[in-house]
């Protein structure tokens, strides 16, 4: 029996640094089947359902992408392919499906398109210009999501590391001129994972919802001549919520308790 729990622990230990091996290779299938067999070794259930969860978004992101390139919606599928990439490099065919929409939007002329690149030199998000070139927006990195963008693509919102080596993210709002040149601004006091609707003269922000607010969220508003002077419009805590928005008009609906 003592010959029996030593060959099982050795077989334990064996799958469960086959997994870590295979989590840092972002293999994550692998890692899973691995830590799975690892059973009750060390952290080995923690390490699987963290796998478990890698496989989760990277087979959502993949379903989006090529959803998204059938759909003919090429900002949207070389964005989530980003996404793919992130979490596994090389997954399936998402290397070549990603070059595919590359060439796909500069064949149609899609000026002002914005990518996430993971490569390992300088990644981030990239705005292709009127004349392709690929510009590297400032601030972010293979994390950064596009959070609002403009209808004639003259701005966006997209997020980014506070500092290279810091988990904190803020938001960075940037400007495209006509001239290609990209203008940045740091947005510190919203929600980094929030999202938003511009409008002729700034944008409105929709902080993400959490274990206290539930499905509501709270509602600022960012005026493009002073983006660091955002203006609260609620305040859940207190009783008062937006009810509704026209960003076209500017005009909102609030209620309080």
């Amino acid at each position: 029996y003592a010959g029996f729990d030593w060959m099982h622990n050795a077989q334990a230990s064996a799958d469960y640094h086959a997994g870590l091996l295979a989590t840092q290779q972002q293999d994550w299938d692998r890692a899973y089947a691995s830590f799975e067999k690892a059973g009750d070794y060390e952290n080995a259930k923690d390490q699987a359902k963290n796998a478990a969860q890698q496989v989760s978004d990277r087979n959502h992101a993949y379903f989006q992408a090529v959803q998204a390139q059938a759909d003919g919606d090429l900002w949207a599928a070389i964005n989530a392919f980003g996404r793919v990439n992130a979490i596994q490099p090389g997954y399936k065919d998402t290397a070549k499906r990603l070059a595919q929409v590359h060439e796909d939007a500069l064949k149609i002329g899609l000026s002002g398109l914005v990518y996430l690149s993971t490569a390992a030199t300088n990644p981030g998000l990239y705005l292709i210009d009127a004349a392709g070139q690929h510009i590297h927006l400032p601030g972010s990195d293979a994390e950064s999501q596009v959070r609002a963008k403009a209808g004639d693509g003259s701005a966006l919102v997209y997020d980014g590391p506070v500092a290279a080596t810091d988990d904190v993210r803020q938001l960075v709002l940037a400007h495209m001129a006509q001239s290609g040149a990209v203008s940045t601004s740091n947005v510190t006091q919203l929600d980094s994972r929030g999202s938003g609707v511009f409008t002729s003269n700034g944008f409105w922000w929709y902080n993400s919802p959490d274990d206290n607010t539930g499905a509501e969220t709270e509602v600022y508003f960012v005026p493009a001549a002073a983006p660091a002077n955002a203006v609260r419009l609620s305040d859940l805590a207190a009783g008062r919520r937006v009810m509704a928005v026209d960003p076209s008009s500017g005009k909102i609906v609030i209620t309080e308790n």
